[in-house]
């Protein structure tokens, strides 16, 4: 498995050549893809502030988005919970990126992400 940062899963779900070679080629390969349930948060709350709009209304957007191929929901676990605390204060301060980050490393999976500030945190294998 490999996990999707959510601006990976919006552009594999739409346009994919905002991805980058690398990454594509990696979701092409993967036979498991997962995306944190904090993503549709994220998501939900990009729209509601007019950053982010659709084709679509939201829930025919998450409907066809969360059923793409290979595609596996993860939710939040006690366990990525305590790797939350573990990381400390001085790591990413966006709520949503910290789980994330904490869901690829509990599950022991690289993550696609174009974000800098995941990339360099060294505990993280990332694919950009």
């Amino acid at each position: 498995m490999i996990l999707l940062d959510t601006h990976a899963w919006l552009w594999l779900a739409g346009d994919t050549s905002y991805l980058s070679k690398r990454a594509a080629s990696r979701i092409r390969s993967s036979t498991r893809l997962g995306v944190c349930t904090i993503s549709i948060w994220e998501i939900a709350m990009l729209v509601g502030r007019g950053r982010l709009k659709f084709d679509r209304d939201l829930e025919g957007w998450f409907g066809q988005a969360t059923t793409l191929d290979r595609l596996e929901m993860i939710p939040l676990s006690p366990t990525i919970g305590m790797r939350l605390a573990e990381m400390g204060r001085g790591f990413h301060g966006d709520p949503a990126d910290r789980i994330i980050a904490a869901t690829a490393l509990t599950l022991g999976v690289n993550l696609v992400t174009q974000d800098e500030k995941l990339r360099a945190y060294k505990p993280l294998t990332c694919i950009w």
